[in-house]
């Protein structure tokens, strides 16, 4: 099942990391492989360069110190120093020139990466079968490789020209100091070691603190967007649930944040006292060298080098390590995104898919249909077997939770079904593209959606495959009996819809679901699939829609859901389920004669509407 295959919160291992790592670098080599050998050359080109300065200013120490001894009486002898400090001046210069030159490609770098990880993660989400969004591990998963995927690449591209510029200048500079002392060398390496192993230790658990905090940052986020978004306004107000809301927030970010800074603190402490048994090394490492040159072991150049090279090897240590721990760290983190891209899918085509007919003639059937949602403990569906002809509107009706709505998404082949088969015109839709199939399926679900663009944008979106024109979205529109609701806008078509950015325009309940059928009929659909399509309608739009709606079924099937058994009456066919199975089917009259399940629930609306009237 996919849910196994992200709901896993177990820490990556060290393999992991360099496999992470390895596809961190093809994602950085992917948006230029010429940036990236630039950087390189320019981050080998400064180590070398800060080496030599390093080296110069040594010798040229070495011959100041003999020009003193000497008096200065030869004008070469000056003159060479000169010579040795301008060369390390320039090597400085040179370096530095490197370093900003250096910060400008990993700026270009990052943003390229960005925009690619960014597609990427679109891309997949896109893919996503909808059983992943279904699911609340998927939301975790998604949650977690949103949330560092935007910012992480730009990390891994600092953290690698960290790594690279400090770690090349660290050996530039521990050549240098090997030179002299190889045991100061390894002073130099060893006292920073506790500093890495700490920064590594924190990091992994650092990410697993956030991989298992992710439900209790998605909960307060979800709480800030009820907080601040329209949807949600009127209702907060008018039962004054706004300080429950409030309160609920500080409390899961209290635990956030106590959390957090406990392991910045401990983070904090035991980093402090690594850098405590550095300072006590480089100390060690001056009174030797110092004591050395008292005894003539060591020159006053060795000395000056030594604590340059120390001091310069510590910060160049400092960063490569931080570089280091940050590169381990981003790719635990990447670890998310890398799990997020490989979400395998439920739903396949086969290598091979059959096209789908040109004309329908025996039309969509299902033949012993069984479904079960992933980890359900029964069935959505048992055992349905149901035709639906060409040119027919068959009404589903039953309580809610009966399996209306998921027997229309196995129609629209957003899932396969657990068992039997449903087939198009005999062909089973598993051998069928999902992509076709879905081009030639119109559908309005209960939860339509309500894009905030143009009204001409939302109806369009029926049919990206092709440009459509004006008169095709004002067509549609009439048909959805939508076209003067539009036309009184401010700028008609193009009039933004929503109030999410300026100058928007909101709509009713009722004429956004109007918004959805445009968008249905501007599809030449071979299948529609309306799911509760006039519950903001008025009983009249409710009429004038069925009408409509027959006009599209030529060769084309119609399946309906609704509760409004007015509705139902209108179709060819009814078809009642209850509990996941068909229990009848017929026309109204058939079915108010069999004086069952549907008759007894129709004889209590007509009551209720009687009452009412």
């Amino acid at each position: 099942m996919p849910e196994n295959n992200i709901q896993s919160t177990k820490e990556p291992s060290f393999s992991h990391f360099f496999t992470h790592l390895i596809r961190a670098l093809q994602l950085v080599w992917s948006v230029g492989p010429g940036l990236f050998c630039a950087s390189l050359t320019l981050q080998i080109t400064r180590g070398a360069l800060l080496a030599v300065s390093l080296y110069l200013t040594k010798l040229a120490l070495e011959a100041v110190q003999s020009g003193m001894d000497t008096g200065f009486h030869s004008e070469d002898a000056f003159r060479h120093v000169l010579f040795l400090i301008g060369c390390g001046t320039l090597a400085l210069l040179l370096a530095s020139l490197g370093r900003a030159w250096l910060e400008w490609l990993t700026t270009v770098q990052s943003q390229r990466l960005t925009d690619n990880v960014s597609s990427s993660l679109h891309t997949r989400s896109l893919d996503a079968d909808l059983e992943y969004y279904e699911s609340p591990n998927y939301h975790d998963s998604m949650h977690l490789a949103q949330r560092e995927a935007f910012y992480r690449p730009a990390r891994i591209m600092t953290n690698l020209a960290r790594v690279g510029q400090n770690g090349l200048a660290l050996l530039g500079v521990a050549g240098v100091v090997w030179l002299g002392s190889w045991v100061l060398a390894l002073v130099l390496f060893g006292a920073a070691i506790p500093g890495m192993l700490v920064k590594l230790y924190y990091s992994r658990k650092w990410f697993a603190w956030q991989t298992g905090m992710a439900e209790t940052e998605r909960q307060a986020n979800y709480i800030n967007w009820v907080m601040t978004q329209e949807t949600f306004a009127k209702e907060i107000r008018l039962f004054d649930i706004g300080a429950w809301l409030k309160n609920r927030f500080i409390l899961l970010r209290d635990k956030i944040r106590t959390a957090k800074s406990s392991i910045a603190y401990q983070r904090s402490l035991r980093e402090s006292a690594t850098h405590l048994g550095t300072a006590l090394a480089l100390f060690g490492a001056l009174v030797w060298i110092a004591h050395g040159v008292f005894e003539g072991r060591y020159t006053v150049g060795d000395l000056a080098m030594v604590m340059l090279a120390f001091q310069r090897g510590q910060q160049y240590i400092t960063e490569t390590m931080s570089g280091l721990a940050g590169l381990y760290e981003d790719n635990l983190f990447l670890s998310h995104f890398f799990r997020f891209l490989d979400l395998p899918p439920t739903v396949v085509d086969k290598p091979v898919p059959t096209a789908l007919p040109t004309t329908f003639n025996d039309g969509l059937s299902f033949s012993s249909v069984s479904f079960r949602y992933p980890h359900a403990e029964r069935n959505a569906l048992s055992e349905i077997d149901l035709t639906i002809h060409p040119g027919e509107l068959v009404a589903l009706v039953g309580d809610n939770g009966s399996g209306k709505t998921t027997l229309m998404k196995l129609a629209c082949r957003l899932y396969d079904p657990t068992k039997g088969h449903l087939q198009l015109e005999g062909i089973d839709l598993r051998d069928v593209s999902k992509n076709a199939l879905r081009q030639s399926v119109s559908a309005v679900f209960q939860d339509f959606a309500r894009f905030q663009f143009t009204a001409a944008e939302n109806i369009g979106f029926g049919d990206t495959t092709r440009d459509l024109e004006s008169c095709e979205l004002e067509r549609s529109a009439r048909q959805a009996q939508l076209h003067e609701t539009i036309e009184k806008l401010p700028e008609g078509y193009h009039t933004t819809l929503g109030r999410l950015f300026q100058g928007g325009a909101e709509l009713s309940l009722g004429e956004w679901q109007k918004v959805a059928l445009a968008r249905a009929y501007v599809r030449h659909s071979r299948l529609y699939v309306l799911d509760e399509p006039t519950a903001s309608m008025d009983t009249r739009a409710e009429r004038n829609f069925i009408e409509e709606l027959r006009k599209h079924l030529h060769q084309s099937l119609g399946l309906l859901a609704t509760h409004r058994l007015s509705l139902a009456r209108l179709c060819d066919r009814i078809c009642v389920l209850g509990d996941g199975r068909l229990v009848e089917q017929g026309t109204h009259e058939e079915l108010i004669e069999l004086g069952g399940k549907y008759a007894h629930r129709f004889a209590t609306q007509a009551n209720h509407y009687r009452e009412r009237s």
